[in-house]
């Protein structure tokens, strides 16, 4: 396997160091062997000149015994191997050991010299005279250096020191590699770590230096990452928690996420989502011709151009389009998007939602706005638009007339008393059925209200719409409703009025019409006439005076509420007031609703009075509060008004506002508008008691008369017809009707209260039947203060 980098650079350290000691030794022990060979040559040097003097004399005379003797004393050198004594003549004239001869070629040496021959240390030193200073002779001395030893301490000295800073170097190399090996280890760790996204790991403090640094440093990376970790992770989770809830939310709202090339101006992208909302796979929305195929030929081209020029606008655009179902159904679909430039170019991104629904309600609420709801056939106010609208063609130069039939049902009441609401409307909707049958379709046919409709015929002639007259009676008579094995037939009344020649404006003709249709019930109902004038045109400017006069009197706050008591018959204490309608003529005369509500009910205008009653009565109640002498009111609401959402809404909103009292209101309603539709009645009633709101039904006995009405109905007050309290003491009938509601309505735990109290002995009669609250003339007439009247308690 390779070796460490930090192993490499120990051996190269140690092989730099043994390199430098085999350097140092070699050399310590060159410089050592020159010095020895210097010191030989001087030592040779010395004993030669020491022997050139003592020769000499010999020499000079010579003398081979003297030179011989001279010589001898350098036998006992043991490094001494010849001496040689040369005349100049280059003989020898003494010697000891195995002296060579001299070379004659070789000159005898004029001073000094020494040279190494087969590794002796030859010196050679000439003897001169002293006395000539001539040549006398020559020496030569052998000297064998080895035989003196080698001294090596020197070399021992310089390779103990060279050795020992070998050591030390390599301890501190160990010391350091051991330091660098762990503290890069520790860096290789952390890195490591961080390769594993472990970014907890912190390393121990290293060496001072690059190494420390380094540590440092990658505690801090690992710190940092594990940061940004930390917050890629919460990013993630929040993003992958905002994608869930995006993701449920377009799965809760079925919504699709596109993308569209607007150069194309097809789909490049759908989401899943897409097959579900219209039942084609993604794959096929993204074809080339699927607008072409699936998208409403009056939408296709919007489309089309939806997606191919929105995409040059960063702002959102939103467009609705039909797209056919895979059942071959069309879906409406709403495309949200914005353009978003690109590297690739341009794209619209943005949602789709599916939102047939709310289409099908905005053509309901269109519908509505315009329709009845009951019979599908166009409302009041539609139908005076077009009225209108044919009245202002007629009267064009060249146009033909038209007529105005005002068609009431004869039977309605009857059926709707008798056998219930749901009953009467289920009459209504047949009976829309069969008017329908013999109209053409330019005629227009309205429901006016209850049971009262209008039919539109323009650009006819009296003897025309006279002939419609007798087919439509003819086809209603010729037709029976059955309900629970009982036939009733159709019967209906039926004013006609001509247009222009009867009125230019929609109330004026109705009114004409209207008058002409109570014509035709006087002459025996189930028939149709015509308006003439005359009376007729008395009344029916009567009636539109008193509209005129009523709309005048909202408009110019010309009404007031007066109030009459109803009174503890035992202690003559005011229980609470009823609250009454009243207008104020022209000369400040005060009008009784007999005068004007008929007239209201008939031209639309009684939701208007009820409203204004409702608002006035539940702010005085709220006034009577602040001035601290709180009264409690009893208010009425009319039968159109009655079970409306719409009042209920009013009712809890003008409390609020006025800070009235709930439990010191009293709702009246009479028992027919209570009967007309028992379910949402006893719903509405339901809803103002939670409220804390009371309840009194009006008129009992005058109407239905049915104790199980008064059994479900969950009432406070039950007010006893007037008809029956007139004549308690001299009609035995009326005291055992007045007597058997009273013991009802106290058993059922609703309080009695006696209409048209007129005299004391009436109120004595009621205290006889049990009665124990009593309303009329006998106590305080209808006033605009609240009075207290003077009544001694019956004991």
């Amino acid at each position: 396997m390779p070796l460490r980098p930090l192993t490499v650079l120990l051996i190269a350290a140690t092989a730099a160091a043994a390199l430098t000691l085999a350097a140092v030794l070699g050399n310590t022990w060159r410089v050592q062997s020159q010095l020895e060979t210097r010191l030989h040559a001087l030592a040779g040097r010395e004993r030669a000149g020491l022997l050139a003097r003592a020769l000499e004399p010999a020499l000079a005379q010579r003398n081979a015994e003297a030179a011989q003797a001279a010589l001898a004393p350098l036998s006992a050198d043991p490094a001494l191997r010849y001496a040689a004594v040369f005349t100049p003549e280059r003989r020898v004239l003494a010697r000891i050991g195995d002296a060579p001869g001299a070379d004659p070629a070789v000159p005898p040496p004029g001073e000094y010299r020494t040279s190494s021959v087969d590794g002796v240390l030859r010196s050679e030193l000439p003897v001169v005279s002293g006395a000539s200073g001539r040549l006398a002779g020559f020496v030569w001395i052998g000297l064998d250096p080895s035989a003196y030893g080698q001294d090596n301490t020197l070399l021992l000295q310089n390779a103990g020191i060279v050795l020992g800073g070998l050591v030390l170097t390599g301890f501190a190399l160990l010391r350091l590699g051991s330091e660098l090996r762990g503290g890069l280890g520790h860096v290789r760790r952390g890195l490591d770590a961080l390769a594993r996204e472990d970014y907890e790991l912190r390393l121990p403090a290293l060496p001072a230096g690059d190494l420390a640094r380094i540590g440092e440093t990658v505690n801090l990376l690992a710190a940092r990452l594990g940061e940004r970790a930390n917050s890629a992770r919460s990013q993630q989770m929040q993003l992958r928690q905002e994608s869930r809830r995006l993701g449920a939310m377009l799965r809760g709202i079925s919504a699709v996420v596109w993308e569209a090339e607007p150069r194309s101006g097809r789909f490049r992208y759908v989401s899943p989502e897409a097959e579900v909302l219209l039942g084609h796979s993604p794959s096929q929305w993204l074809a080339p011709d699927f607008l072409d195929r699936c998208c409403h030929a009056a939408d296709r081209e919007w489309a089309q151009g939806f997606l191919g020029h929105a995409g040059a606008s960063a702002r959102s655009h939103t467009m609705d389009l039909r797209l056919r179902h895979r059942d071959g159904s069309y879906r409406w679909l709403r495309l949200m998007g914005s353009g978003e430039q690109t590297a690739e170019g341009p794209i619209l991104t943005g949602l789709l939602l599916d939102v047939t629904e709310e289409k099908l309600a905005e053509q309901r609420v269109a519908f509505l706005a315009d329709h009845d709801s009951l019979t599908g056939l166009v409302n009041r106010r539609r139908f005076q638009e077009l009225l209108q609208n044919h009245i202002d063609a007629a009267r064009q130069p060249g146009a033909s007339p038209g007529a105005l039939l005002f068609l009431d049902l004869d039977q309605f009441k009857y059926i709707n008393d008798s056998y219930g609401h749901h009953t009467g409307d289920e009459y209504l909707r047949q009976v829309t059925q069969h008017l329908r049958v013999p109209l053409a379709p330019e005629h227009v046919l309205g429901r006016l209200g209850g049971d009262e409709f209008g039919v539109i015929l323009p650009g006819t002639d009296p003897d025309s719409s006279e002939l419609l007259c007798r087919t439509l009676l003819a086809t209603l008579n010729a037709q029976e409703f059955i309900h629970q094995g009982r036939s009733t037939p159709f019967p209906a009344s039926i004013g006609v009025a001509y247009f222009p020649q009867h009125g230019i404006h929609t109330s004026e003709l109705l009114a004409n019409a209207d008058t002409a249709m109570y014509e035709a019930k006087a002459h025996g109902r189930n028939t149709w006439c015509v308006f003439e004038g005359g009376g007729d045109l008395a009344r029916m400017r009567e009636k539109i005076h008193w509209e005129d006069r009523i709309r005048t009197a909202l408009r110019d706050h010309r009404l007031m509420l007066v109030f009459q008591p109803i009174v503890d018959l035992r202690t003559g204490k005011v229980v609470h007031y009823e609250s009454l309608l009243r207008m104020l003529g022209d000369q400040g005369e005060t009008i009784g609703p007999n005068a004007f509500i008929a007239v209201a009910e008939r031209f639309g205008l009684i939701r208007e009075l009820d409203r204004w009653v409702v608002e006035t009565a539940i702010a005085t109640q709220g006034a009577s509060r602040l001035r601290n002498d709180p009264v409690s009111l009893t208010i009425n609401l009319s039968a159109r008004h009655f079970g409306s959402a719409d009042m209920l809404e009013l009712i809890r909103d003008a409390t609020h506002r006025h800070r009235a009292d709930p439990g010191a209101i009293v709702f009246e309603v009479t028992e027919t508008a209570a009967v007309e539709n028992f379910t949402a009645a006893r719903e509405f009633i339901q809803a103002l008691r939670n409220a804390g709101y009371r309840f009194a039904l009006d008129d009992f006995g005058a109407g239905f008369s049915s104790f199980h009405y008064l059994k479900n109905l969950t009432v406070d007050y039950v007010k006893i017809d007037g008809s029956f309290v007139r004549h308690l003491g001299t009609d035995r009938s009326d005291r055992i009707f007045v007597k058997a509601i009273a013991d009802l309505a106290i058993g059922l735990g609703i309080r009695p209260i006696a209409e048209f109290v007129e005299n004391r002995a009436t109120v004595e009669h009621l205290l006889e039947l049990g009665i124990p609250l009593g309303q009329g003339m006998y106590f305080a007439a209808p006033a605009s203060e609240f009075i207290a009247p003077a009544l001694r308690a019956t004991a």
